[in-house]
């Protein structure tokens, strides 16, 4: 560790940690649907999308360079996976969202999540 630099704890829940999370609670979730059988990488740029699109933002650098496509997945499985999320407390479906200023954690309706999760999901 060079000196002056504050290394943070990689088992942090909040703050710089929480928010390097983006993309990674849908990511989890496909993963979990599918067994593993795609790849951790493909997950997150799924995740990303979903995140992007329910933080309003624009998705075409995500679509443009990782370019990826909808995966394999149970979907009760991968709903269920996302509903343990370590950031969600008390029933609530807590992600990480980006807005103007970066990155935040917002409450968000299961029901937008579910959409969002579902539209990440092959036929």
């Amino acid at each position: 560790m060079k000196a002056g630099v504050v290394e943070k704890d990689e088992r942090e829940e909040a703050g710089l940690r929480m928010v390097l999370n983006f993309g990674h609670t849908f990511a989890h979730a496909l993963e979990a649907g599918s067994n593993g059988e795609g790849t951790h990488g493909r997950a997150v740029a799924l995740g990303l999308l979903a995140a992007l699109r329910l933080s309003g933002q624009p998705t075409d650098l995500v679509d443009e360079v990782l370019a990826p496509k909808p995966v394999r997945a149970e979907r009760e499985r991968a709903w269920r996976a996302l509903l343990r999320d370590k950031k969600s407390t008390g029933g609530a479906v807590t992600l990480v969202l980006l807005g103007a200023e970066g990155g935040y954690t917002a409450q968000v309706p299961a029901g937008d999540v579910r959409r969002a999760l579902d539209e990440l999901i092959a036929a």
